[in-house]
């Protein structure tokens, strides 16, 4: 298949534009409603193929009276051919809040209405917090999971089984937080397709009517954003990175690497793992230079990534056009050793929410320690053990491809 590429594709009767990708990634996030295509959204948000004049495709539809004269049932739209379908490729790495992280000694995720912890060798659901519309998930300095709905948040510290009531964070849509690594009661916030970095203390209670510091990102190309190990942040610019320390020390950084679309953090403060479309490269900070240490290559389209201490999860989409697609786990160390290699189904619909239904419980996290590896969502949970490459949950059972 052939690779895909990491510029924007242009389509016929879609304006270029940043708005564009945002739209298709909040469908498929179910973040607002919007059209999905998008340059940025599936590569083939392309016409059907025109029928002949005759063609079941091309005939009128008859009206029907249970649908047009007022039974309350809305029409519904026809399925999508499966060649077209198929031909609809995802673009690889879109920027995504998170669902699914480790915490520490648990694993939380957050469903349609709440936040669900596990911990324990059978990852039972040990805490389930009632919260509105979750929008997305990080892991505090302290461990501490932190679960940001529409209308407020919550807090669940390490070892406790009652979540304590956070105000609402004011988040714009596809937003992605970031637990300051220092101190437990400070995250950061960052929408796709924006330059700001919001900050919020979570001990003041005036944070719910705006951010109590923001940091103009300058140079930021919209592609790659992340938190190193350091407390600090590290962004692509057009002709390489740049270091944030702090809200005003911003040390550009030169670079051979090109077409980043993600940075996470390595195991020392002074590396950081940049992922393109094809490849991942453990670089290391020397002054205001980058250089690469290893590198992995992608068997496939990589949709999702975490890292932690040594361990690089990636969650690669297979996008074939002539047969079942599936998701291929893949988990790396800093030596750029694969030690784990999964593969699981993809739900493949014909309906207008392929999307949705594609990505719903296909998100990833890692944990360097204990060594683990997760892939879920709101219904379905699979745990690796990155040691050993044995599956210790599954739920609900692992289903055979197609």
């Amino acid at each position: 298949m052939p690779s895909l590429r990491c510029e924007p594709r242009r389509f016929p009767g879609h304006a270029p534009g940043r708005g564009a990708a945002l739209a298709f990634l909040a469908i498929a996030l179910g973040s607002c409603n919007a059209d999905p295509l998008s340059e940025h959204g599936p590569e083939a948000n392309r016409q059907p193929p025109a029928r002949p004049p005759g063609s079941a495709a091309a005939r009128p539809r008859t009206p029907s009276p249970a649908a047009d004269a007022g039974e309350g049932r809305p029409a519904t739209a026809p399925p999508i051919d499966p060649a077209t379908r198929r031909a609809m490729k995802l673009a690889p790495l879109p920027p995504k809040p998170r669902t699914l992280v480790f915490g520490k000694g648990r694993l939380g995720a957050i469903t349609g209405d709440a936040l669900v912890a596990r911990d324990g060798p059978g990852f039972d659901a040990v805490v389930t917090v009632p919260l509105a519309r979750p929008r997305t998930l990080t892991t505090l300095a302290d461990g501490s999971l932190l679960a940001a709905g529409a209308s407020g948040s919550v807090r669940l510290l390490p070892g406790e089984r009652k979540a304590r009531p956070v105000r609402r964070l004011p988040l714009l849509p596809l937003s992605v937080l970031f637990g300051d690594r220092r101190n437990p009661s400070r995250v950061w916030a960052h929408a796709a397709g924006s330059s700001t970095l919001f900050g919020y203390d979570l001990d003041d209670p005036s944070f719910s009517r705006g951010a109590s510091e923001w940091i103009e990102l300058e140079g930021f190309d919209r592609h790659a954003l992340g938190s190193l190990r350091d407390g600090s942040f590290f962004y692509s610019t057009a002709d390489g990175f740049r270091k944030l320390v702090g809200p005003t020390r911003k040390t550009s950084i030169s670079s051979a690497q090109g077409g980043v679309l993600a940075a996470l953090p390595g195991s020392r403060t002074d590396t950081v793992w940049a992922l393109t479309s094809q490849r991942a490269t453990l670089c290391r900070l020397l002054g205001a230079k980058l250089f690469a240490v290893e590198s992995v290559t992608f068997e496939t389209t990589p949709y999702d990534a975490d890292a932690d201490g040594e361990l690089l999860a990636v969650l690669e989409l297979a996008q074939p056009s002539d047969a079942p697609w599936s998701f291929v786990l893949e988990v790396f160390d800093v030596r750029g050793k694969r030690t784990l290699r999964a593969t699981l189904p993809a739900d493949e619909t014909l309906g207008p929410d392929w999307v949705q239904a594609l990505v719903r419980n296909r998100s990833v996290a890692v944990s360097a320690a204990p060594p683990l590896a997760a892939v879920g969502g709101p219904t379905e949970l699979f745990v690796w053990a990155t040691d050993t490459g044995k599956q210790v949950h599954a739920e609900p059972p692992v289903r055979g491809p197609g």
